[in-house]
């Protein structure tokens, strides 16, 4: 009998942390091509988080394709293309998007000429909007609250979402769920009136209404994914 309780609740727990994931990352991809024979393959692609040195490094595929999946959102970064007998290619001032696939591609040749910056913002299927630090940074606020910046929302009213009420909302902060477990409020600092979390820590703050994605869920309002800042190599107070 006890074993069987024992069971029971950890299949519980279990249950309770797979719906408690939130996106806390974007994605980088693109394609490598010779201008004069095609897709490239096996080319070194490799981008480096410029304010960290954080690297990442892949090959491209046969079809020229190379892609990074779950990166720290934010930027710049800067990736490096290179290939034996071509000189390298460089592209900065890269920006990953949080849940978003950002696209830059790249076309050399004997002399190594990369295309200008082409990148494509915001892969996002569904409606949904990501707010930067910069954004929140420049906006006026009173009360320093998360819906003095998800009203820039189209289909919000603060934080009510098409219509819902926002205790059917879902908000993760660095993937952990930060809801309300008692209903008493929709989002966090709600009644006080104080946010839990000043917004200076925050990277990006995604707002999904009807993702495709299968790692947003357990709402009918939307998903508030908020990413903190996780420091830098360079000392910048506020």
């Amino acid at each position: 009998m006890i074993r069987s309780v024992c069971r029971v609740l950890l299949l519980l727990l279990f249950c309770n942390s797979a719906f408690s994931q939130g996106v806390t990352s974007g994605s980088l991809e693109g394609k490598v091509a010779d201008e004069a024979s095609g897709p490239v393959a096996g080319a070194s692609v490799i981008a480096v988080h410029l304010p960290s040195g954080t690297r990442y490094g892949t090959f491209t595929r046969a079809d020229g394709e190379f892609s990074f999946p779950g990166m720290r959102v934010g930027g710049p970064y800067k990736v490096y293309v290179s290939y034996i007998g071509f000189e390298m290619a460089v592209s900065g001032e890269i920006f990953i998007s949080l849940g978003s696939v950002t696209r830059q591609d790249f076309v050399i040749g004997e002399q190594a000429t990369s295309l200008a910056s082409q990148f494509v913002w915001g892969d996002r299927p569904g409606g949904g909007t990501v707010i930067e630090s910069k954004d929140i940074q420049s906006l006026p606020s009173i009360s320093k609250l998360v819906t003095d910046y998800t009203r820039l929302i189209p289909q919000s009213r603060g934080a009510f979402f098409i219509g819902q009420d926002n205790r059917l909302n879902a908000l993760t902060v660095d993937g952990s769920m930060f809801n309300n477990s008692f209903g008493i409020a929709g989002m966090p600092g709600e009644r006080t009136g104080v946010t839990p979390i000043s917004v200076e820590a925050i990277e990006q703050m995604g707002v999904s209404i009807f993702p495709f994605d299968v790692r947003q869920s357990n709402f009918t309002g939307a998903s508030i994914n908020i990413v903190t800042k996780s420091g830098t190599n360079d000392f910048k107070p506020s």
